[in-house]
């Protein structure tokens, strides 16, 4: 009996750490020339202790303009309601800020 459980644990355990890894999710790259756009804006220093944003043409060609990025939206806050949100090209378990992976190339 003890021979029967104790193979019994080993084959749950091997086979539940192989489902495991075929549960793996494969990232679709989600980058578009407008989320290449929008990375654009930086910041200069116009004068001693005076900083302001640059905004190059092709991001000021954008304003007032609807665009479309695909991606996520993931709540900043936790709560049932959200009114502010932070977008992002990868799911929140691949966010380098809110899970525990890294963009994945």
């Amino acid at each position: 009996m003890k021979r029967v459980v104790v193979l019994l644990f080993i084959s749950t355990l091997f086979f539940g750490l192989e489902s495991l890894e075929a549960q793996v999710k494969v990232h679709k790259d989600l980058r578009t020339s407008t989320w290449n756009i929008i990375g654009l804006r930086y910041d200069k220093e116009l004068s001693p202790g005076k900083w302001g944003s640059v905004y190059p043409t092709k991001l000021r060609a954008l304003h007032n303009k609807t665009i479309e990025l695909p991606g996520y939206m993931i709540p900043t806050k936790v709560g049932s309601k959200f009114t502010e949100f932070m977008f992002s090209i990868v799911p929140v378990e691949s966010c380098p800020y809110c899970g525990t992976a890294d963009i994945p190339a």
